[in-house]
């Protein structure tokens, strides 16, 4: 078992019921449980969620639809908390999200059904858990040169070749589970796998 510290730093946080799976990296949820600071969800309130740090294959690359079934399947029916840290471009709340206590961000990186979005991550414990999944072969790493999404979605293709390496953790950065909840988060307590919907 690897546990996680709690971040000093939280931002909002509620809870949602997972109603679809619409890609590895991203869910659309009920809420059900919301917070009392300013620009909390409304109850009720029907939210698209980003996983953020991490971005996983898209379903036209190697092993996206496979990480799009393994989260599928590890949320199907479930209750989830968020730690939203902000929002995208286009206004989807980004944060960390936990099933039962365990952060499902780092979960999907270290079965390696994600990558870790080197531009923008901020947690170093993502990218340990990136290396190590690399090193066992893990989910897409089993793949020859497995080419990161936000590369895939520029169009570049890299056919042959070592895989993309991951940005190193700059100095400063967290070196736990962001937002975590109840003290300490246990990061692989039972792994299933998991739908793609709109």
């Amino acid at each position: 078992m690897l546990a996680l510290a709690a971040s000093p730093a939280l931002s909002q946080t509620y809870e949602g019921r997972v109603t679809h799976v619409l890609s590895a990296d991203s869910i659309r949820i009920t809420v059900v449980t919301t917070c009392l600071e300013a620009g909390c969800p409304e109850l009720g309130d029907s939210l698209r969620v980003e996983m953020s740090e991490i971005d996983a294959p898209e379903s036209g690359q190697p092993h996206g639809d496979t990480a799009s079934d393994a989260l599928l399947t590890r949320l199907h029916e479930t209750v989830v908390t968020v730690i939203q840290e902000g929002t995208s471009e286009q206004g989807r709340p980004i944060g960390h999200l936990y099933l039962d206590g365990e952060w499902l961000n780092g979960w999907a990186v270290s079965e390696g059904h994600a990558w870790v979005h080197a531009p923008s991550a901020q947690t170093k414990a993502l990218h340990d858990l990136q290396n190590e999944a690399r090193r066992q072969g893990r989910g897409l790493w089993a793949g020859q040169a497995p080419v990161p999404p936000w590369q895939w979605r520029e169009g570049t293709r890299t056919a042959a070749g070592n895989a993309a390496s991951p940005e190193p953790p700059k100095e400063g950065f967290s070196q736990i589970a962001p937002g975590a909840v109840d003290g300490t988060q246990d990061l692989m307590h039972g792994a299933t796998r998991a739908e793609p919907n709109g």
